[in-house]
């Protein structure tokens, strides 16, 4: 998200919303056949492979339970970027309103929040680690020229002033929400009061986002307020850690690193580290801005396995990349930006795993700790 404020307009312009993107995937990976909708965007741009696994009846089926799906995706993420959401005063945490969101729409993995589109759940079952794993890979913007999403010349300011003057409205009443999507061809649509969709080439058109923006100023005007839908967040049920507590990497020079659990699924493990530093961060502004993972800036991890598979994870705003072992760093929104986790695939084969830590920016060396790879295993589930 890359809010754009001053003291009398907002606009928020996003091109990395996981939940958008993560809804389009499981429609096109499951080739669901979704009604037509001014709303619904073309296909992704490149291939995302297939699950081909449901007859055609199931796929019109759960291409309905989606476009339901997605209006109500599409309605809670203007909210939040127009500033709409209706926060209750006893949820003082915006964290929180925004976990409780992200849970209503999308809860996995137990995806209860589908309960209600049984066709539509199954989809997302089959197709969601897939999802996380091509954003991680291919589909999370990264601009090499700066964290502007959308062309250069687009004047923001200069749009907000026309319309205030063209509607006679204060200036202050004009917001505007701008989700750039991976999708093909030149498309834009606005679903909803203030609230744009469109895809990257649109967004990189100054002429087309001028016009698109001033649109949506126009008729944010009539957003309406939306209610959050629950004032308390679920708890959310991870598999058990590996280990049997958390291991202290290191405590010096003011951070500690921490490795806080290693949860094993069939096809891989995570690894969650965590910090906590009393001084500021060791970047610039600009570079920080850059970032995806701020916090964890310099940090490298190495994994070996006993087989002789090994990977090295230095650098971890980088693409990642298809080798024996592959590592793919993460968030999730209820651990805060402090945790960062670790999608690490495959599983290993029974022999000692060794991970490796350093963090020279924050005068970590080299710290490694070993365990057992037949450890890594999902408990099996219980049967009826």
């Amino acid at each position: 998200m890359h809010p754009a404020d001053s003291r009398s307009w907002h606009v928020s312009i996003a091109d990395d919303d996981l939940l958008i993107h993560l809804a389009l995937f499981i429609r096109d990976t499951c080739r669901l056949v979704v009604p037509p909708n001014p709303s619904v965007p073309p296909q992704f741009a490149g291939d995302i492979g297939c699950i081909d696994t449901f007859s055609a009846s199931q796929r019109n089926q759960a291409g309905e339970q989606w476009l339901s799906w997605w209006n109500r995706i599409l309605t809670f993420e203007a909210a939040s970027g127009l500033g709409t959401l209706k926060i209750p005063s006893e949820l003082t945490n915006r964290l929180d309103a925004a976990i409780i969101v992200h849970q209503h729409l999308f809860d996995s993995p137990q995806l209860d929040a589908l309960a209600e589109w049984p066709d539509l759940r199954q989809a997302a079952e089959l197709s969601k680690d897939a999802a996380v794993r091509w954003w991680n890979k291919e589909g999370y913007p990264r601009h090499e020229g700066g964290p502007r999403p959308i062309a250069r010349d687009v004047s923001m300011a200069a749009i907000a002033t026309d319309v205030a003057d063209a509607m006679s409205v204060p200036a202050e009443r004009l917001k505007a929400c701008v989700s750039i999507l991976a999708i093909q061809g030149r498309w834009a649509s606005t679903p909803l009061p203030g609230f744009v969709l469109c895809s990257r080439l649109i967004a990189a058109d100054a002429d087309q986002m001028t016009a698109l923006l001033a649109a949506a100023m126009r008729s944010g005007l009539e957003a309406a307020p939306v209610a959050l839908p629950a004032t308390t967040r679920k708890p959310v049920i991870l598999p058990e850690s590996v280990l049997p507590e958390p291991v202290i990497l290191h405590d010096h020079s003011n951070t500690v690193l921490v490795c806080e659990r290693i949860l094993p699924y069939p096809d891989g493990f995570e690894i969650a580290l965590r910090r906590e530093a009393h001084d500021g961060p060791r970047w610039g502004v600009e570079e920080l801005r850059l970032r995806r993972y701020p916090k964890f800036a310099g940090l490298s991890v190495h994994i070996q396995f006993a087989d002789g598979r090994e990977e090295l994870l230095d650098d971890i705003e980088r693409v990642d990349r298809v080798r024996p072992i592959t590592v793919s760093p993460f968030t999730r929104l209820e651990s805060g930006d402090d945790t960062l986790w670790l999608l690490v695939m495959p599983l290993p084969p029974p022999g000692e795993v060794r991970i490796t830590v350093t963090w020279p920016e924050r005068a970590m060396r080299p710290t490694t700790f070993a365990l057992e790879g037949s450890r890594i295993r999902p408990s099996p589930r219980p049967t009826s």
